[in-house]
């Protein structure tokens, strides 16, 4: 991501990894100013023609939004730089269509829902929710088919308004 991009920068510039003093932005398990295996990383992305993306904190918002409203998955902001990245080689024709792509998305975005906090309300309702499978299955017939709803399914949040922000809606 923008904030730290070690390794991508390094990449890009054909150069060597230079450590980021300060690293910032809202993907914080990404923000590692000197990464351990990054050399390894980057061996590998040079040595099999692959590569590596760069993307802005409003790129990332945007991702995990995409991810959450198509495919019914809250990702933490990580994910919205996986997605946001991809996006990026489609458009640039990295990526061909057709092509197959596989997508790893590893972190919940409850974790990180702090990075949506003064962004603008998205549609939709929050359910609130016991973590249980009964309790999902008690409120599933009353998730709307569109503009769906998020679903916080530990019950509780530190701040409530941000479980809505994220807008996670089912799949039309």
């Amino acid at each position: 991501a923008d904030g730290c991009a070690p390794v991508a920068t390094a990449f890009s510039d054909h150069a060597e990894i230079r450590p980021v003093r300060n690293p910032g932005g809202i993907a914080k398990s990404l923000a590692i100013g000197s990464p351990a295996d990054g050399h390894y990383a980057l061996d590998t992305v040079r040595k099999t023609g692959g590569g590596f993306g760069n993307v802005s904190d409003d790129e990332i918002r945007r991702g995990v939004q995409l991810l959450a409203s198509s495919q019914g998955v809250l990702g933490e902001t990580a994910a919205g730089v996986t997605i946001a990245t991809l996006e990026r080689k489609i458009a640039d024709g990295t990526i061909k269509p057709g092509e197959r792509v596989v997508v790893f998305i590893t972190g919940h975005g409850l974790k990180t829902l702090d990075a949506f906090a003064g962004q603008p309300e998205q549609r939709g309702r929050t359910f609130r929710i016991p973590p249980s499978l009964d309790a999902f299955n008690d409120v599933l017939p009353s998730i709307p088919v569109g503009p769906g709803a998020a679903i916080d399914l530990t019950g509780r949040s530190a701040n409530p308004s941000l479980v809505r922000n994220v807008g996670l809606r089912t799949p039309s």
